[in-house]
């Protein structure tokens, strides 16, 4: 392949010296028929025609007050043959054909120009199409003021044409003439035409004669996907950004821009990688515990935009454009109104604009990404990301504090890490306070309160990324007497002693409760009467508290302290995640203990007691 770069007036142009054309000899472009018909939209703003018009606008103005004038479309593919009079187009006939539309419209306005595209182009599945509908001024004029109709499509001097691509052709035509009406638009159209004949211009890669067309087509073709609107954003900065200008540069040439944009293309890979590790998605781009989809994205970004009360800050824009990188492989967004993108178009009036908002997300990667590696500032800002019951808006969250300094950082985070922990523990019941229960033993296993400790990560991925389902875990059981893994427990007198320690001496049912125990056997209704004592007396305090998944508390079952201990202990040398507290309180760890395997009402008080002083360092600590 040879390469070679013509502005729009030579590509059409049958020159012999300057011309695309006139250089390979040939008289048109053919568009064969193995191609599929013209797709380039123009109904919604992030469809093809509606960015192109805008972009080439754009840089039309940027272009008056720039020593630097070009702007460069992507590639196009051709192929002359010998025994034809025409370069066959393998690769570009969206581009080719746009171009032919916009210019025979601008030929509409423009004083004493002739349409510098005609006979330029000819469709294999189209013949004549171009000729009869666009090139033609008056017959252009009748083909604009056509309405498409879903049934019959348009009707031109009595016929009917319903095709797809003609479709396509009519809304790109349509769109472009109302463009180019626009007010602020009309009175520099000739100019506008100027600069799009000598100063756009496009990439010509010509293959060889011998080559089979149909293979090279299907091979630059096979991979091509939906654009997500992460894309979209990243063509729309990469690219105007690369034509960025200075007093000291005067023109850039398209090679430099090429090694521009792939530079900016790098950078943006590198960051878009980061997002998409698993636990760093999870912790600053997750929905707390819930999963995103396509509908609550859209929901999201939405919300985000139409809040009357909070304007969206370029912080909280980039924001949700590294949120919105993270859909790059899980998911296409289809029928998104492409807010995000609509917001970078309008803030990227000029090149300029597009790489200091490059430069910007570039820093906010890097604050996100020592914030992440900071072990401290990571356990404080993920306790208050996932503490249960929390509802914070990380996106708001990160918008405010995204340049404070870490001393102020840490500061405030863990004032609102200290807003969760409630200030009287004793109080703390299962069934009323579970909330506060939760925040209380999260924090134990979170946070290390000894200064000679180092500070120790800890796994939020495993503890909210993966749909668990957390929930508190009795330690001395509800249900004594209940089944475990098949086989209903049998109280041993040893137990039975320890269950009405729990119960304690000043229940008023105590003595039923002793005559009960009493028995050698219970039924259902006498397990009730002291199940129902130790609800009302010590079972629900947070000292028997600790914090399991669901699926690792109902393997816990009705099991007493040492069955429940050895399946603690069992679910981690399996490699399951057990929070650093709870392995701690199977293990009698941190606390004074009798036993290794029972679990007391001593223990139980204990454990009260470290939490409480536990909590009360941290608070302390935190000043």
């Amino acid at each position: 392949m040879k390469e070679l770069v013509f502005n729009i007036k030579n590509i059409f142009s049958t020159d012999a010296s300057e011309g695309c054309l006139g250089q390979y000899d040939a008289s048109k472009y053919h568009i064969p028929a193995y191609q599929r018909g013209y797709k380039w939209a123009s109904l919604k703003p992030t469809d093809a025609i509606p960015v192109l018009m805008n972009d080439l606008w754009e840089a039309f103005k940027s272009s008056k007050n720039s020593n630097r004038k070009e702007y460069y479309m992507q590639y196009i593919t051709v192929k002359k043959t010998s025994n034809e009079n025409h370069l066959e187009v393998i690769d570009g006939q969206q581009r080719l054909t746009s171009f032919s539309i916009l210019l025979s419209v601008l030929n509409l306005f423009v004083v004493n120009e002739t349409n510098s595209v005609k006979d330029k182009l000819e469709y294999a599945i189209r013949e004549d199409f171009f000729n009869n509908y666009i090139y033609d001024k008056d017959k252009l004029a009748l083909f604009l003021a056509a309405i498409w109709d879903k049934k019959i499509g348009i009707n031109i001097n009595g016929k009917d044409i319903n095709k797809q691509d003609v479709f396509y052709l009519h809304g790109a035509a349509q769109y472009i003439n109302n463009f180019l009406i626009e007010e602020h638009i009309q009175p520099e159209l000739n100019q506008f035409n100027e600069f799009i004949l000598n100063y756009v211009k496009i990439i010509v890669n010509e293959i060889e004669p011998h080559i089979d067309s149909e293979r090279v087509f299907r091979n630059l073709n096979s991979n091509k996907v939906g654009l997500t609107e992460a894309e979209l954003i990243k063509g729309l900065l990469l690219t105007k950004a690369a034509r960025t200008t200075s007093e000291q540069v005067k023109q850039k040439h398209y090679r430099e821009v090429l090694e521009i944009r792939t530079a900016l293309g790098r950078q943006w890979d590198e960051i878009t990688t980061w997002v998409n590790d698993k636990k760093v998605k999870h912790f600053f781009f997750s929905d707390n515990n819930k999963k995103f989809t396509e509908k609550s994205f859209n929901e999201r970004i939405a919300k985000e935009f139409d809040n009357p009360k909070e304007a969206v800050t370029q912080e909280k824009a980039l924001l949700l454009l590294l949120l919105s990188m993270t859909f790059n492989k899980d998911i296409e967004i289809k029928d998104s109104q492409y807010l995000l993108f609509n917001y970078f178009h309008k803030e990227t009036k000029n090149n300029n604009s597009s790489l200091e908002l490059l430069v910007k997300l570039k820093e906010i990667y890097s604050i996100l990404k020592d914030r992440y590696q900071n072990d401290k500032i990571y356990n404080l800002m993920g306790y208050l990301f996932f503490v249960e019951g929390s509802r914070e808006n990380k996106i708001n969250f990160l918008s405010k504090n995204m340049y404070w300094s870490k001393e102020k950082l840490l500061s405030e985070l863990i004032k609102d890490r200290n807003k969760h922990l409630p200030e009287n523990l004793v109080d703390l019941k299962y069934g009323e306070y579970n909330k506060e229960i939760h925040s209380v033993l999260l924090a134990l296993s979170v946070f290390e309160t000894a200064k000679e400790k180092t500070e120790i990560r800890f796994d939020y991925y495993n503890f909210r990324g993966t749909e668990k389902k957390w929930s508190l875990e009795h330690i001395f059981p509800q249900s004594p007497e209940g089944e475990w893994r098949g086989i209903m427990h049998v109280l041993i007198e040893e137990e039975k002693e320890e269950i009405l320690k729990m119960i304690g001496e000043n229940y008023e049912g105590l003595e039923e409760v002793k005559k009960v125990l009493s028995l050698p056997e219970r039924d259902i209704e006498s397990k009730a009467i002291y199940y129902n004592a130790l609800q009302k007396t010590g079972i629900n305090s947070l000292g028997n508290m600790s914090l399991l998944t669901l699926p690792a508390n109902s393997s816990n079952g009705c099991a007493m302290f040492k069955l429940k201990r050895d399946n603690v202990n069992e679910m981690i040398q399996n490699g399951s995640f057990v929070p650093k507290h709870t392995f701690e309180i199977f293990n009698k760890i941190n606390i004074q203990s009798d036993s290794i395997v029972k679990w007391t009402k001593k223990d139980a008080d204990n454990h009260f007691d470290y939490i409480e002083k536990t909590i009360a360092n941290l608070k302390a600590n935190s000043q």
